[in-house]
């Protein structure tokens, strides 16, 4: 049965040591590594964490619509975009949710299609060079003076 496919491949141990290895991999990259470390400073740096409760206010009281006014939004957001530490604080997140969707890209891309898609296959079809996930302009892509990877 199908159901017993899939339960034996999603227990299959050779799986889920590949993947266990994968994942060594990932935190042994010099990248991540690095990222690590600047999240803990981040987090252990009281400035910095009033900006983050600051930028968590400011969506909390945006999704209210009568707290902001847009001009106080865009005033907002670019004074916390202002801040180095924040904004790098942003890119590594955002690279790691990036870099997550692209494994998960990987794998749902195999079995839809029974292989290991070419990288042309894995491209959204619509949206920016990161599927969306930032404010890259989708003529530009990573070119946007806007987004963290410029």
């Amino acid at each position: 049965m199908l159901t017993d496919l899939s339960k034996r491949l999603s227990s299959d141990p050779f799986l889920r040591e590949r993947v266990r290895l994968l994942c060594e991999e990932i935190t042994a990259r010099p990248a991540f590594i690095e990222y690590r470390e600047a999240i803990a400073a981040f987090m252990e740096n009281e400035e910095a964490m009033e900006l983050l409760r600051a930028a968590q206010k400011i969506h909390e009281e945006a999704c209210d619509e009568n707290s902001f006014s847009d001009q106080d939004k865009r005033d907002a957001i670019s004074h916390l975009m202002n801040d180095d530490k924040f904004k790098d604080f942003l890119c590594i997140q955002e690279d790691l949710k990036t870099t997550e969707a692209l494994f998960h890209l990987y794998i749902t891309r195999t079995l839809e299609l029974g292989r290991v898609p070419e990288e042309d296959e894995l491209l959204p079809e619509e949206g920016c060079c990161h599927g969306g996930t930032c404010n890259c302009d989708e003529d530009d892509g990573c070119e946007n003076k806007n987004c963290c990877c410029s």
